[in-house]
């Protein structure tokens, strides 16, 4: 694993286009987590929110073994894009980390009131230790959330 490769990568995650974008994204999943400090110091530097939320999304994979995902989930959780505050609420659902809880009670005060059923769904998944709630939201259990590959 190359710095140069993965910085060229988080920077093509940043095209307006799709398909470069998911391309690159796709390649950083297979370096692991020893991508996410790259993703934190890069993250605030990404133009689009399309680049913001293929680094929030690919992290998630990570999320429940490595502190740095999370701290990227909470870092996103202030995002301009409401689809970068969506997967932010996401991975912070889907690490069932407790210790974002004040982060995501924080988000319950958003101007945008996607944003805070949001919050409020990984606010649930966490404290019902399930990651499928913040997408059932009704607990009626028809919905899972699959992550491919989801370490744990």
């Amino acid at each position: 694993m190359s710095e140069s490769e993965i910085v060229r990568l988080i920077e093509a995650t940043d095209e307006k286009n799709f398909t470069p974008s998911e391309d690159a994204r796709e390649e950083l999943v297979k370096y692991g987590p020893d991508v996410l400090p790259y993703f934190l110091e890069h993250y605030p530097r990404l133009r689009t929110w399309r680049g913001r939320t293929a680094l929030v999304y690919t992290a998630m994979k990570f999320s429940r073994v490595s502190p740095m995902a999370r701290e990227l989930g909470r870092m996103a959780l202030a995002d301009r894009s409401g689809q970068v505050r969506y997967f932010a609420c996401m991975l912070l659902a889907v690490s069932l980390d407790r210790d974002s809880l004040p982060a995501l009670r924080s988000a319950l005060d958003h101007p945008d009131p996607r944003t805070v059923e949001d919050a409020r769904a990984a606010i649930d998944a966490i404290e019902h230790g399930d990651h499928n709630l913040f997408l059932s939201r009704g607990h009626t259990g028809k919905v899972k959330l699959e992550i491919g590959g989801l370490l744990t």
